[in-house]
């Protein structure tokens, strides 16, 4: 498109993120808009949004990391290749599949490789937390809490699955839960939890009167 195709498309995302700001779909739009733009410090910045609306949010994290470094340097960064969870496991296929799948908000379709890649590898914590952010996003929190606290029970040091059950929980109408996982999330030293996810379990917390 042209720039002013794109600076037409700025103007139409931005009007549905203010209409559903909470939608990780027109935030991920937001970010390619504002990087096509050559804006990439708010293309980074839509991208953690992205990610921190839709957990884990693996494909916003790359994005937004390309965009801090074309800020950084002045162009975009060459695209890397997403790596394996774990290079030796069968499940690798269909987990990139689903992260990528959920990344373009198709989170029906995230099922059906994610259902996969725990078929194949059901000790892989990292599939079951993509399950989970896919039911998350189909509005299934029961099912999706479900698939955090089995993330939880494999990898029992990891952050993630905690600000997971915290969304899912206060969405499901049940504050003490969900505050006693925003807790455990800004109290991680976890290498997978994020300052801008604590600072959102913080405003959580509060919100929750917490």
């Amino acid at each position: 498109m042209r720039a002013g195709d794109w600076r037409s498309a700025l103007f139409a995302w931005q009007e549905a993120a203010n209409l559903d700001p909470a939608n990780a779909v027109y935030r991920m739009k937001l970010g390619e808009t504002y990087g096509q733009l050559g804006h990439w410090a708010e293309a980074a910045r839509q991208y953690d949004l992205a990610a921190a609306l839709d957990p884990p949010g693996v494909e916003a994290l790359h994005r937004a990391e390309r965009a801090r470094i074309a800020a950084r340097d002045g162009a975009p960064a060459p695209a890397p290749a997403a790596p394996p969870p774990q290079a030796q496991t069968p499940a690798a296929a269909p987990y990139e599949a689903g992260v990528a799948l959920i990344a373009q908000g198709k989170y029906v379709e995230a099922l059906v490789d994610l259902d996969e890649a725990v078929r194949r590898d059901p000790r892989l914590p990292v599939a079951y937390t993509a399950r989970a952010s896919a039911l998350f996003g189909l509005a299934r929190y029961v099912e999706s809490a479900g698939d955090y606290r089995t993330a939880l029970a494999l990898e029992p040091g990891s952050a993630t699955p905690l600000f997971g059950l915290g969304e899912c929980y206060r969405l499901l109408g049940q504050p003490g839960p969900a505050a006693d996982y925003y807790s455990r999330y800004v109290a991680s030293a976890a290498p997978d939890a994020r300052d801008d996810l604590r600072a959102e379990a913080r405003r959580r917390l509060v919100e929750l009167g917490r």
